[in-house]
């Protein structure tokens, strides 16, 4: 039996304490332990510039863990269902491909997918960029209640993607409290707990595990030590732990997926993040009120963006696609106008354009999932509004044109962030 873990990497930006103290409790030791090389796992781009700056030592412990089994994250945790033209979805892929092979030196063959939210216009677009893989919960298996297979989606366009559906025991492990003793001296027995537990309930010949991976040493304590001699015991019992990269063409099956399904809305496939569902506690106004917002001022901005840059730029979209490249210093702001601008522009023409490519990419960091959440606004909530009063102060600086009316019809919920 062969059995495989992965860790979902990823904090949001804006809370520098709480990051600072899941990394001392969980993205340390995980590394330090070298945890990482026996899992697959994806980290998320705002949680590896957080560690660039105030954790140099454990990125590049996480960076020299990847033998290929690190997976690539679109770029801010925006669910890209929900993303209402293909250029927002491309341009999340292609951010979120440039910072992994900046900082991975090499190509990611899978990509996690925000809160495991699907579609297949996404997985279309997955392939397009290259992506061979990704990975879902039980729940959204079309067809099928099995997650022992790797399965084959045959999309519309007939390419195809490689889908992993994580066992539905990955939740139970992650949460029952069980499992975690909350003493260094229960780790070993705790792991020993989990296997008879998998062999009690599942007989099947590939088992994936999947997970936050702030479970192992910030949600519990000590947790790393599990999952660091999970291995040991699992040989034990005679499974055979791998990395889900050496089995992606083992176990092969034709599959199904549900669109517009995600791991932690059951009820009503995106309804979480759009009005608000019993899996988040509540029906909240907020969402929808915060959803319709952002979206209007999307097309506001996308709308100027195309025809002043456009007047200006090659192509702006592709412009867009390549702002990214500024930050990572894949590009100088000269070698950008080379490629990008049709003529040698003025001072003022590259201040107009730099402008609304912020506004950009704050409308692109504006949707990031976070913030339609939870039951309550929350303070990612806050950070998408923030983010939405970005945008609109860039396009006022660049064209002089004021589109702050819908951010102010939200701004009421900063009074109420928790």
């Amino acid at each position: 039996m062969k059995l495989a873990h992965h860790l979902h990497l990823y904090q949001p930006r804006g809370n520098d304490i709480y990051t600072a103290r899941i990394n001392e409790e969980c993205y340390k030791p995980l590394s330090k332990n070298k945890v990482l090389e026996n899992v697959s796992f994806d980290i998320g781009p705002t949680l590896v510039d957080w560690l660039y700056v105030n954790d140099k030592n454990t990125l590049s412990k996480i960076i020299r863990s990847d033998k290929g089994q690190a997976m690539a994250q679109s770029y801010n945790h925006r669910l890209l269902p929900l993303a209402r033209y293909d250029m927002d979805v491309d341009t999340q892929i292609i951010w979120g491909l440039k910072h992994f092979e900046k900082y991975f030196s090499r190509k990611p063959k899978g990509m996690w997918l925000p809160e495991t939210a699907t579609s297949k216009r996404v997985l279309e677009k997955l392939t397009s960029h290259g992506i061979e893989y990704t990975i879902g919960a039980d729940n959204q298996n079309a067809k099928s209640s099995d997650t022992s297979k790797v399965f084959e989606i045959e999309l519309p366009s007939k390419k195809k993607i490689n889908y992993f559906f994580y066992n539905k025991l990955s939740g139970p492990i992650a949460h029952n409290s069980e499992m975690w003793q909350g003493s260094d001296l229960t780790y070993l027995a705790n792991a020993d707990y989990a296997l008879e537990k998998i062999v009690q309930e599942t007989k099947d010949d590939f088992i994936l595990l999947a997970y936050d991976g702030e479970t192992f040493g910030h949600h519990h304590k000590f947790a790393d030590m599990w999952i660091e001699h999970f291995p040991k015991s699992a040989k034990k019992k005679g499974f055979d732990t791998v990395l889900i990269s050496s089995v992606n063409g083992e176990f092969k099956e034709k599959g199904y997926v549900w669109d517009d399904s995600a791991w932690s809305c059951k009820c009503g496939g995106l309804v979480r993040w759009t009005e608000g569902c019993s899996c988040a506690g509540a029906e909240m106004d907020y969402k929808k009120q915060l959803l319709s917002a952002a979206e209007h001022q999307e097309d506001l901005v996308h709308e100027i963006f195309e025809n002043k840059a456009g007047k200006l730029l090659v192509d702006p979209w592709s412009a867009r696609n390549d702002y990214i490249d500024l930050s990572l210093k894949n590009l100088s702001w000269q070698e950008f106008i080379s490629k990008h601008f049709k003529n040698k522009p003025s001072r003022t023409a590259q201040g107009k354009v730099l402008d609304l490519l912020k506004a950009e990419y704050h409308t692109q960091l504006s949707f990031t999932s976070c913030g339609w959440f939870f039951e309550n606004i929350h303070p990612q909530t806050k950070n998408n509004i923030l983010d939405m009063q970005k945008a609109a102060f860039f396009i006022k600086r660049g064209v002089g044109k004021d589109i702050s009316s819908g951010v102010k019809g939200v701004e009421w919920m900063l009074e109420h962030v928790s």
